[in-house]
């Protein structure tokens, strides 16, 4: 077996899910799922970075390769230090509890790096990696949230909070919308992003109002065409600073952040949310929607915000 990253599938919002299972003609939702009483388990969506180890058990030797959300780690890209953390303290643990199986394995362990991004959490939250789920890539499926959470304590590592686990019974969008925000972790309680929905091998999100990455227009501009007003609604602060966080994540950002550099973060920037937007709303874009005048829209949005970020960088210097 050979390493070779997976990279961890998009968790769209439960909205997106609806309107994804309908487009690809999938019998039931998410949601529809819950109502019809399968199973089903929340957990904390945490606000990190997105990391993954993958772990290969062949003629008894184990080997590990270690990746951020887009490529592989070593000791020049160490997303924020999650590379030495993961060889001195994951890669141990993780050893002892590969060893005890007699079977050949290719796994992947994916899992939040809490490192500062927008949410603030308690200080000894911080610096520790939260492992959310586990691809068995021998038999080609995802462990359910209850044998993830019992190899998770067998391994010894820490997972996001459940606020419910295999959960049977009537749930609608409005009793989980009850749970979004709520976390022991926050430095001030109940200030989390969201949540994390899962039943049938499915997973969405509902994320606290403030981190929403959509917002509809009340009164778009007369002249305004329909696809520069979904980039409007779709490129907004909280999709920006999602963004700027996973470049500093992965080091994309220029060694100075100033003026000069405005180009070399503009552009990337433009491109990364651009692609952002198409893969995670794509599917509620216009019917009739125009690329030109869409990727203008986004590229005259974007100054305003590096503009903020080389600001806030130079003054914290």
């Amino acid at each position: 077996m050979k390493l070779t990253y997976r990279k961890f599938p998009k968790i769209y919002r439960i909205e997106q899910e609806e309107a994804e299972a309908k487009a690809r003609g999938i019998d039931y939702s998410l949601l529809e799922m819950i109502a019809k009483g399968e199973p089903f388990s929340v957990t904390e969506k945490l606000d990190g970075a997105n990391s993954c180890i993958e772990v290969i058990k062949e003629d008894e030797e184990i080997r590990f390769a270690f990746y951020s959300h887009n490529k592989r780690l070593d000791e020049h890209n160490t997303l924020r230090g999650f590379y030495e953390y993961a060889n001195s303290v994951l890669v141990p643990k993780l050893t002892e509890f590969y060893e005890c199986t007699d079977e050949d394995v290719h796994d992947y362990l994916y899992g939040e790096w809490l490192v500062p991004h927008r949410v603030q959490y308690q200080d000894d939250k911080y610096n520790k990696w939260y492992l959310f789920s586990i691809y068995d890539d021998v038999i080609g499926t995802e462990m359910a949230p209850n044998v993830r959470q019992l190899s998770a304590r067998c391994i010894g590592v820490l997972t996001p909070d459940f606020f419910c686990k295999e959960h049977y019974g009537e749930f609608d969008y409005d009793k989980l919308k009850e749970l979004v925000g709520k976390s022991t972790n926050t430095l001030i309680p109940d200030q989390g992003e969201g949540i994390i929905v899962e039943c049938g091998g499915v997973k969405a999100k509902i994320v606290s109002d403030k981190f929403k990455e959509v917002r509809r227009s009340k009164k778009p501009r007369p002249s305004q065409t329909e696809s520069e007003r979904f980039i409007d609604e779709t490129v907004t602060e909280a999709r920006v600073t999602k963004m700027i966080e996973k470049f500093k994540d992965e080091e994309l950002l220029p060694d100075v952040i100033d003026f000069e550099h405005f180009g070399d973060i503009a552009r990337p920037l433009a491109n990364a949310l651009w692609n952002d937007v198409i893969e995670e709303e794509g599917s509620n874009a216009p019917e009739l929607f125009d690329v030109k005048k869409a990727r203008k829209r986004l590229n005259k949005i974007i100054p305003k915000y590096v503009r903020e970020l080389i600001e806030n960088e130079m003054m914290s210097v």
